[in-house]
């Protein structure tokens, strides 16, 4: 696949980002392979994996639906892929349904990184920026920090199961947990979604919505919700929570645990 990139000096940046990102084993980022230039020189063009389908095509536009099970398996992959991104001290920004892709086994890669910023593996959150994304997503705090990730993957991920792109707006309590949420002018409660996404399902996304970016769950939290781990719908089909790969930017290796 070749990006065109018009802005030099910020798609060179997102090449070097690329990179570094691709040192690491298992981040599930996508591959690049290589750059090149125009004959005049003013255009910009990253070589990148070919890797399935983004989900905008495959839940918005084909309007895709997947049984409890596969949910299960799509957002392990998911928030693993972000748990993985963040462990390399990369914030990406412009989550979005058009920047994940998907393959036919529900694998997940991580795309455009034309916003993303190295934020380091312990930031403060009181300190975080504000930053620049598609409104649609964007965290109430408008604060650049992994848990503005998190909410935009709240929003994502709500998106990926009523089939449409409409503006999702959570409905909060007096203490920024997620009561219900507005889809299109209408409300839709827990039994919406724990129907969907199977037993703890809405309290999953609860976790990536709070408003207050202080409580709010990053990925790598999430992959210990009961949702993952413990007795979904009668059957014990939860998916066990991947690997973790934590790695160091100074003397990058990585660490298996679980």
């Amino acid at each position: 696949v070749i990006k065109l990139c018009c802005k030099l000096f910020c798609n060179f940046a997102e090449f070097l980002l690329l990179q570094y990102l691709n040192q690491f084993p298992g981040t599930n980022v996508v591959r690049l392979y290589g750059l090149c230039f125009s004959a005049d020189g003013k255009m910009l063009y990253l070589v990148l994996q070919h890797f399935g389908q983004s989900l905008w095509d495959i839940f918005i536009v084909t309007k895709r639906r997947l049984t409890g099970q596969q949910y299960h398996i799509f957002l392990n992959n998911l928030l693993t892929s972000y748990a993985r991104l963040h462990q390399t001290g990369v914030v990406h920004i412009d989550v979005k349904n058009q920047n994940i892709m998907m393959d036919d086994s529900l694998n997940v890669k991580i795309i455009d990184f034309g916003l993303s910023q190295y934020l380091g593996l312990s930031p403060l959150v009181e300190q975080a920026n504000e930053y620049i994304t598609t409104v649609d997503y964007k965290a109430p705090d408008f604060r650049k920090s992994y848990q503005s990730d998190s909410y935009s993957l709240g929003i994502t991920i709500v998106m990926c199961i009523i089939n449409r792109f409409v503006p999702v707006r959570p409905v909060w309590d007096d203490d920024g947990n997620v009561k219900s949420m507005t889809i299109n002018g209408y409300t839709y409660d827990n039994s919406y979604f724990d129907t969907r996404l199977g037993q703890y399902g809405f309290e999953l996304l609860t976790k990536l919505l709070h408003k207050d970016i202080t409580q709010r769950w990053t990925p790598q939290q999430t992959l210990q919700h009961p949702y993952f781990t413990g007795q979904v719908g009668g059957n014990n089909y939860a998916c066990k929570p991947r690997l973790y790969v934590h790695y160091s930017s100074d003397d990058y290796h990585r660490q298996i645990f679980e």
